[in-house]
């Protein structure tokens, strides 16, 4: 549901306002039952969308994974109705050479709904599918962002268990909210909110289905879903939960 729709006072180009929604949102996927392809942060494209007061929409299009790679800065607008309907105008956009295709949200009455730092789109007409953003971690977690760490070990309830030798695991954190990585056997994706407390939490996993011949891809992820706490130690992470941790030691840059 939106937060807090309220009538503007501050000028004519946008009838109704969301205060939560008017501020900078980094694209993160769709959920369309796209395939599942193995994360490089280093290969991450991140769009974003600042929302303004005045209706006007911000983007920047990071495209630095084009050849040659570019920046695209890029200006729209948007409505809301009194009931949290939400509107883009992007037509003047869909013409213009640039990374990011906006025709399935161009004309499209959309419902949003707002987390603590993340922006969920979601189609009337097409109910399956949602379009996620969440917000630029870099500042508070700088230590835990765009460093590929590998799975060491499962502790769970006093039992260890570590990943199969022939098998890597490994999870990566992305600044826009996003994870992903390979659990031994699948590659795997998601969302997830952390804070410069040490506070984390992860959303829905997104992974491959193909068949592992063993169980610790499965467990792994069970896991994951259970930790609330995250710790770095020079080049180690540990995630905690209520009875279990997972630990991490980060891959080198020459590995």
């Amino acid at each position: 549901m939106p937060t807090e729709i309220a009538q503007n006072e501050t000028g004519p180009d946008l009838e109704f306002r969301d205060l939560n929604l008017e501020r900078q949102w980094i694209f993160q996927g769709s959920d369309n039952g796209s395939s599942i392809s193995e994360m490089d942060v280093t290969r991450l494209s991140f769009h974003t969308f600042e929302f303004h007061s005045d209706g006007q929409l911000t983007i920047v299009n990071d495209c630095l994974t084009s050849e040659p790679p570019y920046l695209h800065e890029l200006s729209a607008s948007y409505t809301l109705t009194q009931e949290g309907i939400l509107t883009f105008g992007f037509d003047s956009l869909l013409n213009q050479d640039t990374c990011f295709q906006y025709d399935d949200l161009n004309a499209e009455a959309l419902t949003y709904t707002i987390g603590d730092n993340s922006l969920l789109l979601s189609f009337q007409n097409a109910p399956w599918t949602d379009v996620r953003f969440g917000v630029d971690y870099t500042d508070a977690i700088p230590t835990l962002i765009d460093r590929k760490w590998r799975l060491t070990l499962l502790r769970i309830e006093g039992n260890e268990q570590a990943p199969p030798s022939t098998h890597e695991a490994y999870i990566q954190f992305a600044k826009n909210g996003t994870f992903g990585g390979v659990d031994s056997c699948n590659n795997f994706n998601g969302v997830y909110d952390a804070t410069s407390d040490n506070q984390v939490t992860f959303g829905r996993i997104f992974k491959e289905l193909a068949y592992c011949g063993h169980e610790f891809d499965a467990l792994f992820q069970a896991t994951l879903l259970g930790m609330n706490a995250w710790t770095i130690d020079q080049n180690r992470l540990e995630l905690a939960g209520t009875t279990s941790t997972i630990h991490f030691e980060e891959v080198s840059s020459t590995e």
